[in-house]
């Protein structure tokens, strides 16, 4: 496309004029400015929609009508753009195309191009939109419109689009991180994108690692398997020494679900993935960006990327405490003996070195199970490994002693008979080290290996030695295959967990767990009401006496959150699961009856509309059995609006936490008409 602008360029700059920003062609802008592409037709007309915010005589007009699904129309600035005080371009819409048509502003000139998204949030009415260019560069000077960037124009009313008052404004934004979500920012911030809507709400979920009252939110609905949004921040990024960025965030999708981060700006887009290792219950998961560019300044949130979203429970994620940090510990607590990856707030970055390629997986052999996946590609040195944890070491040094000398690992290989390095060392001082090796005896299975560094490998320094010596080892690295390349290799992937100083032989499992309603209490019956749930552990001495909470089904009738608290939505029967968080994947469950949540029903013609529970404290589902709701907004009695949502499906969740108390209005847009109810938060 960018051959396309520049051949664009060379055939009608003879036709462009020189102008400057605001534009509200009421004068010096005339049809002949334009240079239209690619089946895009831009006019100056008196104002057929004088209505609303533009009531002015004069505005654009672009009709879209075939050619290609970039058509539209540019103009020509007398000066480069400056973005240095005003980084944001405003520009008034009008159009019939529906809800959420894409308009794309690209700026072109002598520099780099740079283009942004807004989406319409109304149809058939007058709308500001704005698009904003912090951070680019000068350079600039051609403003390119394209209405409904995706789709080929038909000439029709859809393809018509009214535009008017284009001008600089000051950026907004004053967001820097660290982001705790408890002031400093609204639900107004966030950049929605392809079915992912952001807002800010009351913590539903306050327990466990996050205590904190507000957080972020994102549902997923529909639109694309890439649905999100993003916040702009005031300043860009700097990672020459803080190279990582850390979130809380709590999700009742399986363990495993991938979360995209993705940094956008005046350079190439950086993103790095991370996967979540519980479900139901708050975790810190950290990205790291070394070496990312230090012109970007768009955080962009995908949670289960490469998913459609249904705005269920699975498809709503809460996140808080978005910080940068060092690398070491920032991405929660730092790592310790015994390392079982299983963690909710302890950072289970590893570090790879000689051409390996290690991830936090879910153990293929045991879903409940988390450990560390790694490729020893085929371009790997014979000396490739992975240190557990970050540069920082462990947490504790240690505790060697002349007649404690062993380690254990867990240990997955493809091969028998191979030769596993565990290799400790200072993390502040790299010549106090000690290495030792085991040999593999299984093949394709889990076995528990025993390191001695009594054992010394030959070369290396003896264990007697450093203690004499008052050395210290707080950090280990494990090396697969060790004195194998991976060219002779080829390609191989081996599994390790459980890292630990003690014999895990000693670990006490889970044999039995029980799971009943406080009181023994089997139901709820009060509206929105809630049922503390309790699991009894046995033995009493088990090593881990930890639970992971989650209901079937798990959305609609109630939720739970990470200490057991089931709030009611629905009726119906659901059961509550809790599962060990030790190896064992012991579980239990039991059934709760719940009743009594109101439901209102309205006649949408020959459709019928369900919201319920009403009243809510929690949350209202809309609920259609056809596709004739094509958007529901939310008004308070002063008429303010609340939110938006565009359904997708015949679902639509609507959040109630952090709404206050009171009556508010509903208006749905329906195939035969607009509709209101009345709806009330308790």
């Amino acid at each position: 496309m960018k051959i396309i602008f520049t051949s664009i360029l060379i055939l009608t700059f003879s036709f462009c004029f020189s102008q400057s920003l605001p534009i509200d062609f009421e004068s010096g802008v005339t049809t002949s400015n334009f240079a239209d592409f690619d089946g895009g037709y831009a006019t100056v007309i008196t104002n057929p929609q004088s209505s609303g915010s533009n009531t002015s005589a004069t505005v654009a007009r672009i009709i879209r009508s075939g050619g290609q699904v970039w058509a539209g129309s540019k103009l020509a600035l007398t000066n480069n753009l400056n973005f240095s005080t005003n980084s944001v371009i405003s520009m008034k819409v009008f159009t019939s195309a529906p809800v959420g048509t894409t308009v794309k502003f690209k700026l072109e000139g002598s520099g780099s191009p740079i283009e942004r998204d807004a989406v319409s949030t109304v149809s058939g009415a007058w709308e500001t939109l704005t698009w904003d260019f912090t951070g680019t560069p000068s350079g600039l000077n051609e403003l390119i419109f394209m209405f409904d960037f995706g789709n080929l124009g038909d000439s029709l009313a859809t393809s018509t689009f009214l535009f008017d008052d284009i001008e600089q404004i000051a950026g907004g934004t004053t967001l820097t991180l660290p982001i705790d979500f408890e002031s400093g920012i609204a639900t107004a911030d966030f950049i929605d994108f392809d079915g992912g809507t952001g807002s800010i709400t009351a913590n539903p979920q306050s327990g466990g690692t996050n205590t904190s009252a507000i957080v972020g939110q994102i549902v997923r609905n529909g639109g694309q398997v890439w649905a999100g949004s993003k916040l702009l921040l005031a300043t860009n990024l700097d990672f020459t020494t803080q190279s990582t960025i850390s979130m809380q965030v709590f999700t009742t999708a399986p363990v495993g679900t991938i979360v995209k981060f993705k940094l956008e700006g005046i350079s190439a887009p950086v993103e790095k993935d991370a996967t979540t290792t519980v479900t139901g219950d708050w975790e810190t998961l950290t990205w790291d960006f070394t070496g990312a560019p230090s012109d970007l300044h768009y955080l962009v949130l995908m949670f289960d990327f490469g998913v459609l979203g249904d705005g269920s429970a699975t498809s709503t994620f809460l996140f808080d405490d978005i910080v940068q940090g060092s690398g070491g510990t920032s991405g929660g607590t730092q790592i310790d003996l015994p390392v079982s990856f299983e963690s909710s707030n302890v950072n289970y970055a590893v570090t790879d070195f000689g051409d390996n390629s290690s991830t936090l997986v879910v153990d293929p052999q045991l879903a409940t199970n988390h450990v560390i996946k790694t490729v020893k590609l085929n371009t790997a040195a014979a000396w490739a490994g992975t240190t557990i944890g970050t540069a920082a070491g462990f947490k504790s040094n240690i505790p060697f002693t002349l007649t404690d000398s062993k380690m254990y690992v867990n240990v997955w290989s493809p091969d028998a008979g191979i030769p596993i390095r565990l290799k400790v060392e200072n993390s502040n001082d790299n010549t106090q080290t000690c290495e030792t090796e085991a040999i593999t005896t299984l093949a394709g299975t889990w076995e528990v290996l025993e390191f001695n560094f009594a054992n010394e490998a030959a070369g290396t320094a003896a264990l007697s030695f450093g203690l004499t010596n008052g050395w210290t080892y707080n950090m280990a690295s494990i090396f697969f295959n060790f004195g194998t390349d991976g060219a002779t290799a080829g390609e191989k992937v081996y599994y390790f967990d459980n890292v630990s100083f003690t014999n895990p032989s000693t670990n006490v499992l889970v044999t039995n767990i029980s799971v009943t309603g406080m009181g023994g209490a089997t139901n709820i019956s009060a509206i929105g009401g809630t049922l503390q749930m309790q699991a009894s552990i046995m033995p009493t001495n088990a090593t881990n006496q930890k639970v992971s909470w989650n209901t079937n089904p798990s959305s609609g009738l109630a939720s739970i959150n990470s200490t057991g608290l089931l709030s009611a939505s629905g009726n119906g029967n659901v059961w509550v699961i809790a599962t060990a968080k030790d190896l064992s994947n012991v579980k239990d469950s039991v059934q709760v009856v719940v009743t009594n949540q109101t439901t209102s029903i309205y006649d949408l013609g020959n459709q019928k509309l369900e919201i319920y529970p009403n009243p809510t404290s929690v949350q209202w589902t809309f609920i259609s059995n056809g596709s004739s709701v094509s958007l529901i907004e939310l008004f308070d009695l002063q008429g303010k609006r609340i939110l938006t949502a565009i359904p997708v499906s015949n679902s639509t969740t609507i959040d109630a936490v952090s709404l206050k108390n009171g009556i508010y209005l509903t208006k749905v847009y329906t195939e035969s008409g607009i509709e209101f109810h009345k709806l009330v938060k308790y």
